[in-house]
């Protein structure tokens, strides 16, 4: 899985979330919003 969040926010997930967690996730702190639209429109297709 992936998470997007502000790259401020970023000290706030490693105190909040414990390691295990966030080594099964694939985390992608951003600053702005083409960051965002960049990373959640990079799709690949699904296997149905």
């Amino acid at each position: 899985r992936t998470v997007i969040l502000p790259k401020r926010n970023e000290k706030d997930l490693k105190e909040d979330v414990p390691a295990d967690v966030r080594e099964a996730l694939k985390i992608c702190p951003v600053t702005d919003v083409s960051e965002v639209l960049r990373l959640a429109l990079d799709s690949k297709p699904v296997n149905e």
